[in-house]
């Protein structure tokens, strides 16, 4: 740090100029987001403190919008509701148009509602944005997420009309840079135009994106469309049902866009049934389109979605190396896999009248990019040899994450344990944990699933018997022992750690 400044921080409190330290390394870091240092930065900060300062900043004006937030993503720092509301205040505020626009198309993958609300602030603003042609130099340099660019752009067309300019012309100019960019990433339509096309509002655009649905005709397209016909009405409404037609015929036939070449990732479950799949879809540029998502028994995770649409080889090597030092050993998995695991969960969440998230549909896009109506679906793993708790005990040797969490502790009442091998605490927590069987049944159906893609079929085996005793007699379980027996020995090691 230099001397001047170190001098500057001495004559201010030390609460005062340690924030001060701390603002100084963030914006040095943001400007040069090296990984080693950002890990240096972060690795004894907690989440809330990185948040507090990245949002500070991004209000502040020392750093654009769009690399506070991918910086913040790497790290899991971002809170959906505090970000919303630093980037209506940027959007509304007084700043140069190009931030405001970067503000504009987070804040459309955040609550697309509030986007309204801030044009109706500011009628001119579309003008101003259109005329200089903002969104298409931030386009064209990538540095806005293509489905927030494709959202902002044709509700700006749709408001520019104080100075005569045909708004919706200036959409269908916008829409060619996003159909180059798109070509230049390899990003799925359903990705860009899915905020669009759900809203009926924006009709008047539709035919364009309709068509190149249609074109790729994989499943997204094929949900875009669906949604949208049923919200239709008149010729559109009929336009839209000829194209699904014509699209679920394509994507029958094999003839919709080709599978695209990826790679994905899959960590083991935890107790209560949750786990993280990673997909990185090959671009034709040097690069992938990143997606993760958390699922779990009931369905996808809310708010667990993540798109990182500009992700290289060295960040996507750096960003799986800190997911599985963070959620637990990461398998390299074929990419179909990760992709019927979406889709069974996007399925058993809708099966349970519980709609999908706004945060999550861009990522499970991106996943169904894979898919198609006539893959099939994994075969559960034959259950072996039902395994003791010794055999339990090798099998999961290594992977602290396999204990109940504070959460469902809260919820059972369970005090600290007094010991490692506290009885009385365990017997406890053996029958509070009855409750969560589902659950610990589902997980060791997915670990199963999960040592059978690592290449370990014999714990496979063993784990899919253990997940049938679970369903069987939860009581007599040796897993739901092993699992309580695990948790209080590592409260009790946490305690005297």
């Amino acid at each position: 740090m230099p001397r001047a400044i170190r001098r500057k921080i001495r004559r201010v409190r030390p609460d005062k100029a340690r924030a001060i330290a701390t603002r100084l390394l963030l914006s040095d870091i943001l400007a040069d987001p090296d990984p080693a240092r950002v890990e240096r930065f972060c690795g004894g900060r907690t989440d809330a403190e990185v948040r507090r300062d990245l949002l500070d900043f991004m209000l502040a004006g020392f750093v654009s919008p769009i690399r506070a937030n991918r910086f913040a993503e790497m790290f899991h720092a971002v809170d959906p509701e505090s970000v919303a509301d630093r980037l209506v205040q940027i959007a509304c505020g007084r700043r140069p148009d190009a931030v405001r626009v970067e503000a504009l198309a987070l804040l459309a993958g955040h609550d697309p509602d509030r986007v309204d609300r801030v044009l109706a602030r500011d009628p001119m603003l579309g003008t101003r944005l259109l005329i200089r042609n903002t969104v298409v130099e931030l386009m064209e340099t990538e540095r806005l997420p293509l489905e927030g660019a494709s959202f902002i752009a044709e509700r700006l067309g749709r408001s520019v009309d104080a100075d005569g300019t045909d708004g919706l012309h200036a959409t269908e100019r916008l829409q060619a840079v996003f159909e180059e960019t798109r070509a230049m990433l390899g990003t799925p339509a359903g990705l860009v135009y899915r905020l669009v096309l759900r809203d009926p509002a924006l009709a008047a655009v539709w035919p364009p994106i309709i068509e190149r649905l249609v074109d790729e005709a994989d499943l997204e397209a094929l949900d875009l469309l669906e949604f949208a016909r049923k919200r239709a009405e008149g010729a559109t409404r009929f336009q839209l049902n000829e194209a699904f037609d014509r699209a679920r015929a394509r994507c029958e036939a094999g003839h919709g866009a080709p599978r695209p070449e990826a790679r994905a990732w899959m960590t083991p479950a935890t107790p209560d049934g949750t786990y993280t799949v990673i997909v990185g879809l090959d671009r034709p540029t040097d690069g992938a389109l990143l997606a993760s998502l958390d699922l779990h028994a009931d369905g996808v995770l809310p708010d667990s979605g993540e798109v990182q649409p500009e992700a290289y080889p060295e960040l996507i090597d750096d960003f799986v190396a800190r997911l599985d030092a963070r959620v637990g050993p990461l398998a390299s998995v074929p990419a179909l896999e990760a992709a019927a695991a979406v889709r069974a969960a996007t399925r058993r969440r809708r099966e349970r009248g519980e709609s999908i998230r706004e945060l999550d549909l861009g990522a499970i896009s991106v996943f169904r990019r894979l898919a198609r109506p006539a893959d099939p679906i994994p075969a559960e793993v034959e259950p072996g040899e039902a395994p003791d708790v010794a055999t339990l005990s090798a099998i999961f040797e290594g992977d602290g994450r396999w204990m109940w969490d504070d959460d469902d502790r809260s919820d059972w009442d369970l005090p600290e344990p007094r010991e490692a091998a506290d009885e009385g605490w365990t017997e406890r927590c053996v029958q509070a944990s009855f409750e969560r069987a589902h659950d610990l049944a589902f997980a060791a159906r997915q670990r199963a699933r999960w040592h059978a893609l690592s290449g370990d079929p014999q714990a496979a085996a063993q784990m899919a018997a253990a997940a049938q005793a679970v369903e069987d007699d939860p009581s007599a379980a040796p897993l739901t022992r092993f699992t309580a027996e695990r948790t209080c020995a590592a409260l009790f090691g946490a305690a005297e750690g």
